[in-house]
């Protein structure tokens, strides 16, 4: 049975702040876990959490949608006929979405992953767009509309469980994010009139569930110094997270991910293998077959996880091309053959994360696995002989619902969801603080950029900087915030600029005007500028928005600074630090 959801083509999308600021009594909140291939629902009622059930008795909807008219569906219900029907002009299939709500189509590397997909995307104002034909006629759908029709099925089900309305939600998004990401599952919730009072990454989702005792695990360190490296490896991508446990306080010490590495990179494997041996056999090229080819893909991705327990697999598909049957052996050993080239990459993110952090392997006291792919024993047994025999532990998917479900709780004004009093405050004390994207600072008459707060900080942070006037009876400052890691100001990003004025006539050099940046666990930026002299005051607050710097664009300051490091060095030695403390006004 299909479920289907009429899908408008004009959606307008209301922009939530991630800090739930504003949003009234939330009532009871849910953590929704938004994965790649899979979602979850949980919500946490007197201490426990609870997985809410999808249709068919399943906690997971998976994230394929179909548009078999104007309207589409989604959910497993959909889930076989896409997979038989991967790119066709009657159906679209929405699999690995997930990296592309709010992406830049601008990137030559967002043109070239177009072409591997086994579904029709296209561009609309810079933004993705899923193309389809039907009856003769092309339809465009945002991706954030499709997302917030599966945010409607999932609030709807929350609903439907909890026997009450469902306002307010934890969502759980890869670590490795950016900011216009993690705002476009904001806005796609908002449409459904889910407010999102926090985006968590799933790394510390997964932390949280261990805080809160799932599944049998908990940290019974939680005042104790400890490394814990976060392996988190699922359909659709791969991410690594290293924290330092500290006396109660988590820190995010650094993240890495490869978004071009991921189970379904596996499944592609044995697909080119068994396709190889079918077409030499019987002297036919299934590939221009895309129904046998998609019987082919269900069966691959079944082989794959019955190798996580066996050492072999027998594959077969009935009708599977021109009315033969398919029969086909793979064992454990071939499969690690196979997918060598695969294996060798999956501990790169691990040797940079280590490398970035200036942690040695022998600091590592935890590695906690978490997704679907970690279940391959090659993947743990490569990770544990990475850290010398260090024994690694699987977490199960549903840890990433479970933690945004204890994240809801926390914020949640529901008296069901609380846990008792002595645990709620041992998990209270245990605050989250994740890292800062760039460098942030102000600047100064020289044009340099003086930093505050350096790029890959623990957040929420603040830091404070005196300064002073540049020139004699100045009477303002103008302070203007930065964002990069480049010398001087022209080379990075202008984020907001404001006037302290109020300041009296004075020699150059004299009045004492404190700057503060504070950036909260959301991303916000809040600046002040204060007069020590006077008491003036003066602030902006920056939130995180779409022109917060993609993932792209982010990656290509930091190319810049690297490229540009012998000039920035050059142009500190020129000036010396000359008007490094004094701002211009008027």
């Amino acid at each position: 049975m299909f479920l289907v959801l009429t899908l408008c083509l004009s959606t307008a999308l209301n922009v939530v702040k991630a800090h739930g600021g504003g949003h009234g009594r939330t009532g009871t909140a849910i953590g929704i876990d938004l994965g790649t291939t899979n979602s979850r629902v949980a919500v946490m009622q007197q201490g426990k959490v609870e997985f809410l059930l999808h249709n068919k008795g399943s906690t997971t909807l998976p994230i394929c949608v179909a548009f078999p008219d104007v309207d589409f569906s989604l959910g497993k219900s959909v889930k076989g006929p896409l997979e038989v029907n991967p790119k066709t002009t009657d159906v679209g299939v929405g699999k690995d979405i997930e990296r592309w709500i709010s992406c830049d189509f601008s990137g030559e590397r967002t043109f070239a992953d177009i072409d591997h997909l086994p579904y029709n995307l296209g561009s609309r104002e810079g933004q993705p767009v899923f193309n389809v034909k039907r009856n003769g006629l092309e339809w465009q759908f945002p991706i954030e509309d499709v997302y917030a029709r599966i945010f409607a099925n999932l609030r709807r089900t929350a609903e439907v469980y909890l026997g009450k309305e469902v306002t307010h939600a934890v969502i759980t998004v890869p670590a490795c994010f950016n900011d216009s990401q993690r705002l476009g599952v904001i806005n796609a919730a908002s449409v459904v009139g889910l407010n999102v009072l926090r985006i968590v990454s799933k790394p510390m989702a997964a932390v949280d569930a261990i805080r809160i005792g799932f599944a049998g695990l908990t940290d019974t360190r939680i005042f104790e110094e400890h490394h814990v490296l976060i392996y988190h490896f699922g359909g659709g991508n791969l991410e690594v997270s290293l924290q330092y446990h500290e006396t109660g306080i988590y820190y995010t010490l650094a993240e890495d991910s490869e978004t071009r590495l991921s189970g379904e990179d596996f499944n592609e494997v044995i697909v080119n293998y068994f396709t190889v041996l079918y077409n030499e056999r019987n002297a036919v090229d299934i590939t221009k077959d895309p129904t046998a080819m998609g019987k082919l893909y269900r069966a691959a991705e079944k082989a794959k996880r019955e190798l996580s327990t066996r050492t072999n697999t027998h594959l077969e598909i009935q009708s599977f091309h021109e009315r033969r049957d398919f029969s086909g052996t793979l064992t454990r050993t071939k499969f690690e053959e196979l997918s060598m080239l695969l294996f060798k990459k999956l501990l790169e993110p691990i040797e940079r994360l280590l490398k970035l952090s200036n942690v040695s392997k022998d600091q590592i006291d935890d590695i906690i696995l978490i997704g679907g792919s970690t279940h391959i024993p090659k993947v743990r047994a490569l990770i544990e002989e990475l850290f010398e025999g260090k024994k690694a532990i699987n977490v199960s998917d549903d840890s990433r619902a479970a933690g945004a479900a204890y994240e809801a709780a926390h914020l949640s004004d529901d008296p069901d969801v609380w846990l008792s009093a002595q645990r709620s405050w041992e998990l209270r004390e245990a605050m989250r603080k994740e890292h800062s994207g760039l460098t942030l600072g102000v600047q100064t008459s020289t044009g340099v950029m003086a930093k505050l707060i350096r790029r890959n900080t623990h957040m929420p942070a603040i830091a404070t900087h005196t300064f002073s006037t540049a020139a004699d009876n100045q009477t303002s400052v103008f302070i203007q915030v930065f964002e990069g890691e480049r010398y001087q100001t022209r080379d990075n990003n202008l984020l907001g600029q404001f006037w302290l004025t109020g300041i009296p006539p004075m020699p150059r050099g004299i009045p004492r005007i404190e700057v503060a940046l504070e950036l909260d666990s959301s991303g916000n930026i809040k600046a002040v500028a204060y007069d020590t002299g006077t008491g003036a005051e003066k602030s902006i607050l920056i939130p995180i928005s779409e022109d917060r710097i993609s993932e792209e664009h982010l990656e290509r300051i930091i190319l810049a600074a690297e490229q540009h490091e012998k000039q920035d060095s050059a142009m500190r030695e020129l000036l010396n630090g000359q008007g490094s403390h004094l701002i211009f006004g008027r």
